[in-house]
């Protein structure tokens, strides 16, 4: 029986490596790295917005207050290719007299421009309710904001065709269109509704989504959905009254784009939450059945700030969303009705915050960035991302380890050995299984994944036998009855919903049992920490080591005095 390297996620330090985005041709048959960063640490950050060019460079923005003042401001921040480090940001606008920068920035890189909006409040008389920054690619911004819209609350914002910006109010009730390089301001549109929990922000997300001759607007309480679709010219008698989604959702969300309009939502199945996709269909003036887009229960609690967005110049659409492990996951589709398998991009300890995430894709459909604030503290927070990057390729393909053996046909994809030796001859390199020696084993079976050092592993759907190194390793199985044995580092292992056994060695571990009953955690003789999680019926076994948070989700607990 031979045994496998974890192929699916790839990890060298903060880094990530995702092979499997291809499978349903979404996008370019390529490995792409997904490196998380701090892109800036500064006082009450708030909601961030970001924007890919078609050369890869992010452009960051966000609102947050002057240090010891009361007084807010407006935030950019140019993050060339490849930058994974902390950006020297640019104030765009600060507060005058006592006017309030009402927040939710956005971004965007349309026709050789990138385009800033925002709203502000009335104090001002040089600047309405939302105003626009805008600059070529290359050139500086204006020293003072342009009037777009002057009356009204609007929040959600979306780029059409023509530079139009479309906004909608944050219940998702009025409307308004207004052309940037027109005249400002525009006839608002009292929008019908019958949601009955509209403006609870925990509960319902309404997004504009603007395309050529028309938008939609979605509202969702989890009880009741429903949308508003408006044609033409976009005045009221143009729009629908409020017609009704089934199934009831929350968390929603709408984008447009060439590819056409997709909205997404948090639904439970079976008290499980799921979060669904579903395209517009013109022809019926609704939308086509739900298809999943995250695993079936494979969200937790708390903050999970999904973002969707479609990219203009490729069609596609990419969704990013926490899991119940809270890490960042990302899935991607050419035409919103068949997705990637959700893959993970950031682990939880590098995904904090409750406010939304935002991600934005280049025209390469690789290339991009999703930003968050981490709203850390009172004062300081920080603007937090990941960055995505394809990797380079050899002749025949992506070449994680740089061997110059492409990926496909490499017998150990994650460690260079050119010789390509396989001294057993099962198909597996002995750079992977130290030469011809038998395969690690757990607790007397043979391991079916073996870590990798220095990579961070996540087991498959069925069930699985891992086993670790001697270092620090990070291991999550996922949903089968899985046996995890690591080595004397200090480890991090997960289970998932299977009944689990986690078994450690000498290292100060961390062990979780997940959603899983029954799971059985041992650990070894350090000071470790075991939690066993929302199942029933788990037992951990601290042995001799002084540990902590032994009883946690642990219903029976042993211990070597």
């Amino acid at each position: 029986m031979s045994y496998s390297t974890p192929t699916r996620i790839l990890v060298t330090p903060a880094r990530f490596l995702l092979l499997a985005l291809s499978a349903l041709a979404m996008i370019p048959a390529s490995a792409i790295a997904a490196t998380p960063f701090t892109i800036v640490t500064e006082d009450n950050s708030g909601s961030a917005n970001v924007a890919v060019d078609p050369a890869g460079n992010a452009h960051v923005v966000w609102s947050s207050r002057n240090p010891g003042q009361s007084s807010s401001r407006l935030r950019y921040c140019a993050l060339p290719a490849g930058q994974t480090s902390e950006c020297s940001p640019q104030t765009l606008y600060t507060e005058q007299s006592g006017d309030l920068l009402v927040g939710n920035p956005h971004v965007w890189v349309a026709a050789g421009e990138v385009i800033v909006a925002s709203g502000f409040s009335l104090s001002d008389p040089d600047i309405g309710a939302w105003a626009t920054l805008r600059r070529p690619l290359g050139g500086a911004f204006p020293d003072r904001p342009t009037e777009v819209v002057s009356s009204g609350s609007f929040s959600d914002a979306a780029l059409g065709p023509g530079n139009t910006l479309s906004l909608a109010s944050g219940d998702g009730t009025r409307f308004i269109n207004a052309p940037l390089n027109g005249p400002p301001n525009g006839t608002a549109v009292e929008l019908d509704h019958s949601v009955s929990n509209v403006g609870n922000s925990q509960n319902e997300g309404d997004i504009v989504a603007a395309m050529s001759g028309g938008a939609i607007v979605v509202r969702g309480d989890g009880n009741t959905s429903e949308f508003n679709r408006g044609s033409g010219s976009l005045v009221a008698s143009t729009w629908t009254g409020a017609m009704p989604l089934s199934p009831a959702g929350s968390q929603m969300m709408a984008t447009g784009g060439p590819g056409g309009i997709v909205m997404a939502y948090r639904a439970s199945v079976s008290g499980r939450g799921q979060f669904y996709a579903r395209r517009f269909d013109s022809s019926s003036n609704n939308f086509q059945a739900p298809v999943a887009i995250s695993e079936l229960g494979g969200l937790g609690s708390g903050p999970i700030f999904p973002d969707l967005f479609a990219n203009p110049d490729t069609g596609a659409f990419h969704f990013i969303y926490r899991d119940s492990a809270r890490d960042l996951r990302w899935a991607t589709s050419t035409d919103g009705v068949a997705w990637t398998p959700p893959a993970l991009i950031a682990e939880s300890t590098d995904v904090t915050g409750s406010d939304p995430a935002n991600v934005a894709v280049a025209s390469d459909g690789v290339t991009g960035m999703a930003v968050w604030d981490d709203n850390a503290g009172s004062v300081t927070d920080t603007i937090q991302g990941v960055r995505l990057e394809p990797i380079p390729e050899s002749d025949g393909g992506p070449d994680v380890d740089g061997d110059g053996v492409p990926d496909t046909s490499d017998n150990c994809p994650a460690v260079a050995n050119a010789d390509q030796a396989d001294g057993d001859g099962d198909g597996t390199g002995d750079a992977c299984e130290g030469g011809s020696e038998p395969p690690p084993s757990c607790a007397g079976e043979e391991a079916t994944i073996v870590v990798q050092p220095g990579i961070p592993t996540e087991g498959t759907p069925g069930r699985d036998v891992i086993v670790g190194t001697d270092l620090a390793d990070r291991i999550r199985s996922r949903g089968g009855a899985d046996l995890v044995c690591s080595g004397r580092g200090e480890d991090v292992v997960n289970g998932q919903r299977g009944k689990d056994v986690l078994r450690t060695s000498a290292g100060k571990d961390v062990v979780r049992g997940g959603g899983g009953s029954q799971d059985v955690l041992k650990a070894g003789s350090a000071r470790d920490r075991l939690n066993g999680g929302a199942g029933s019926g788990d037992v951990c076994d601290g042995q001799s080591g002084n540990d902590v948070e032994l009883t946690p989700g642990c219903e029976t607990v042993r211990r070597v005095p």
